[in-house]
């Protein structure tokens, strides 16, 4: 064991609450990242078991019963390629009883399918923290990066490595021992191996943790709902509670001052002293007799006792801050990174991007950066930054559509343009080289032709290769059907043929299209539309339309107040169905699609994604965390998969068997 990791080592004792027949907690089972498109269904995959605890024995659920997988395994321990879904348990040496059964989730993420998409570039740095020569940096939605020392290559971890959440959020590190705050925890780690969960079980009163501080022998923890000390003698009752803590700095008498509704110092005994009311303070730095703090819509402010004082110039927002003296470099959000002598710097300067979220002085020298797309670096001694390459971190993709081919997948990412995974068509770099503006929609053409909606209309064809057309006024939405496509948007609805752009008359405030052999379907404020020739027809009032899908014998509505079926020939023509009753009264539905056998996918706005197959029988999931970001787009990908674009990127979804 390192030097100075004793009171580290108190700390993960004193998290290790016992159970009373001995068994592991927070035992989670992940499953390996497919590395190639078309490795994405496999039936059995490697898992990699996480548990509290020392060795243990694991067994895993087969037809004959339970199996022995390994035993005196160690938390972290990879098995074998198992079916997908397995259920799998442990149990502790010397312990009494097996945990519950576990099994990997049915998701992945889109921190794991960033990898697939192949995106490049840095996600959202939220924090940096400094251990000596090694640096360890939190991204909204892809873990957390480190690098043991300069020149050595950055490790991500996520999921695989014992992340309870990719959503990293917080950083302290002391003495070789490492905490990250996530959406769902604190994570332990002590050379760069996670050792411990700490959640809602152990006494968090939230489990969204967006600030951490080591300071005297304890581990101070700011959640959504207060704070919490953990030390020697395990997790104190919440203080501050029960408001958000945005941020902690250690003070000289093993307490912390904390950003919370204003700056409040609390003691090593819990005490609190509020030495400023109202605001969030998303950084605290102690500076002589008072303290430094940052207010994302104050700027820098030091607090002398009591009194308020500002610097005479400097940013209108600030969000971090690092060094000295006065507020030392500051963190400004849109604003860029102010330094101590009034310099500014942002993209132009070097840096990944203009917004800047962190800031760490390396005592080494130099200063480190995070910024809305990666991590920077500037020089002490030099006047131009630098940007220090996250190789293979993802992007948050704004993912507005899915496209599904045989050998990959397309994504329209609004302005982060068309991204690919795999290989979705021969010449498929083409079209995402030649797409400008922000990328709405896609859609399948004949023969094998992709239609992409952006500032200007696009297909890539088979034999044509590249086709252009400017578009008369903004459009979001797209159908196709054989070589014809639809575009539509607030402005009107423009049918793309052979002769060029022949607008239809009477339509505006298009919300979706859908093509068919009945004709082109149009989602429009107060009812569906059918078009077909060059005239339209009210087909059924609805309540607001949001999204349709066509299916044999009807069409599958998302509306503001749930999902709806219509009928079309048959005994009862036009008859609207409210398909699943009280279960989604009142839910909006922004997003459906048939799933080619009677059935159909649907997204709701808490982040419900469901299925209700042809006999009528209805599963449901949820995008995992507090808040899961709002679906845009679902895609069918074979039976009983899914693909889910969100504002946060692409998940995908297998429902599980009968």
């Amino acid at each position: 064991m390192k030097a100075g990791l004793g009171a580290g080592l108190l700390l993960v004792q004193a998290a290790s609450a016992a159970d009373p027949w001995g068994r592991p907690m927070h035992l989670r089972a992940v499953e390996a990242r497919p590395t190639e498109f078309t490795h994405r269904d496999q039936a059995a995959v490697p898992l990699r078991l996480w548990w509290d605890g020392g060795p243990a024995t694991l067994q895993a659920w087969t037809p004959r019963g339970w199996v022995t997988l390994a035993e005196g395994a160690s938390s972290g321990w990879t098995a074998p390629p198992l079916p997908v879904g397995a259920r799998v348990r442990a149990r502790l040496e010397g312990g009494a009883r097996w945990s519950a059964p576990v099994s990997a989730g049915p998701w992945q993420t889109p921190d794991a399918l960033a990898e697939l998409l192949e995106v490049g570039g840095g996600d959202v740095v939220g924090e940096i923290a400094l251990d000596g020569a090694q640096i360890w940096a939190t991204t909204v939605g892809g873990g957390v990066w480190t690098r043991a020392r300069p020149g050595a290559p950055w490790r991500r971890l996520g999921a695989w490595e014992g992340l309870p959440d990719a959503r990293a959020l917080a950083v302290s590190a002391a003495g070789g021992q490492v905490a990250v705050g996530t959406a769902s925890g604190v994570a332990l780690f002590e050379d760069q191996r996670m050792i411990r969960l700490i959640d809602a079980e152990d006494g968090l009163p939230d489990p969204w943790v967006q600030a951490l501080r080591h300071s005297g022998d304890a581990l101070w923890i700011g959640t959504y709902r207060g704070l919490v000390r953990l030390g020697a003698d395990g997790i104190s009752s919440p203080l501050l509670s029960p408001w958000s803590v945005f941020s902690l700095a250690a003070s000289a008498d093993g307490g912390v001052w904390a950003g919370y509704e204003g700056v409040v110092r609390v003691g090593p005994d819990g005490r609190a002293e509020v030495w400023q009311s109202g605001g969030a303070a998303f950084a605290v730095r102690p500076d002589g007799a008072g303290v430094w703090a940052a207010f994302p819509e104050g700027g820098a402010v030091f607090l002398p006792g009591a009194n308020l004082e500002r610097p005479a110039e400097g940013p209108r927002g600030a969000w971090a801050l690092a060094g000295g003296p006065g507020p030392g470099w500051i963190a400004a959000g849109p604003e860029g990174l102010w330094g101590p002598d009034g310099r500014r710097f942002g993209r132009a300067e070097g840096l990944p991007a203009d917004g800047v979220r962190a800031v760490s002085v390396d005592p080494a020298g130099g200063i480190w950066v995070g910024t809305d797309a990666g991590i920077g670096w500037v020089p002490t001694a030099g006047p131009r930054a630098a940007r220090a390459e996250l190789a293979g971190a993802p992007v948050a993709l704004d993912a507005r559509d899915l496209l599904v081919a045989p050998g990959g997948l397309w994504v329209a990412a609004g302005a982060r343009g068309l991204h690919l995974a795999g290989r979705p068509h021969p010449s498929a770099a083409d079209l995402a080289a030649a797409v400008s503006g922000e990328v709405h929609e896609l859609g399948p053409g004949g023969d094998g032709a992709v239609w992409a909606l952006a500032d200007r209309l696009l297909r890539l064809g088979p034999r044509r290769g590249l086709q252009a057309w400017s578009l008369p006024a903004d459009a979001d939405q797209l159908a196709v059907f054989g070589d014809d496509a639809w575009v539509g948007g607030d402005a009107g609805l423009w049918r793309v043929g052979p002769e060029g752009l022949t607008p239809i008359a009477g339509l505006r405030g298009v919300r979706d299209l859908h093509a068919d052999a009945r004709g082109l379907w149009v989602a429009a404020p107060h009812a569906v539309f059918r078009v077909v020739g060059g005239g339209s027809m009210a087909y059924v009032r609805s309540r607001p339309p949001l999204a349709l899908a066509t299916a044999e014998g009807g069409l599958w509505i998302g509306t503001e107040d749930g999902l709806e079926r219509l009928w079309i020939g048959g005994d009862d023509p036009g008859r609207v169905d409210d398909v699943l009753g009280e279960l989604d009264a009142g839910v909006r539905v922004p997003a459906v699609a048939a799933d080619g056998a009677g059935g159909c996918w649907f997204a709701a706005s808490d982040g419900t994604v469901g299925h209700i197959d042809a006999a009528g029988g209805v599963w449901t999931a949820r995008l995992p965390g507090a808040d899961p970001p709002p679906v845009r787009a679902l895609t069918e990908d074979g039976p009983g998969r899914v693909w889910v674009g969100t504002d946060a990127g692409v998940y995908r979804l297998r429902r599980p068997g009968p």
